[in-house]
This record gives structure tokens, sequence and C-alpha cells, in this order.
């Protein structure tokens, strides 16, 4: 059954992994290696996560099914 928690900080580098595969995915396409590249760099790192998880005006939400992050908001 899949479950959805709030995400913790022990969720950060599946979080991290996720955003970045989706990225890709979405963005490859029609843009410069090198501008997907700098983006990635600058927007989808641990440290970058962490502010963010760590903002009171941000929540984030995970969905689990048997116990793995298969998606998250």
């Amino acid at each position: 059954m899949i479950s959805i928690r709030k995400a913790q900080s022990t969720d950060l580098g599946d979080l991290l992994h996720m955003a970045r595969t989706a990225f890709l995915q979405a963005f490859t396409a029609g843009n410069k290696p090198e501008n997907v590249k700098s983006y990635l760099a600058e927007a989808f790192t641990l440290t970058q996560f962490e502010k963010e998880l760590a903002n009171p005006a941000s929540t984030f939400f995970v969905a689990e099914l048997e116990g793995e992050i298969i998606a998250y908001t």
C-alpha cells in the first residue's frame, strides 16, 4: 500500500536523486548541455535541498511503497 508522509532530512538523498532525474528527463531536450549542467549544479544540490526542506514556508511530502520513496511533492 502507498503511504504519504511529510519529508524528513533523512529523505534528502532520495529527493535529490528523484528531482535531478525528473529535471533531466523533462528539460534536457532542446537545451544546451552546458546550461543544463550549470543549472543542476546550482539548483539541485544537497545544500539547496536542505535549505528548502528547512524553510518554514515550504512543505514536502513523499509517497512510499514498501519503504521506498516513489514520489514527492
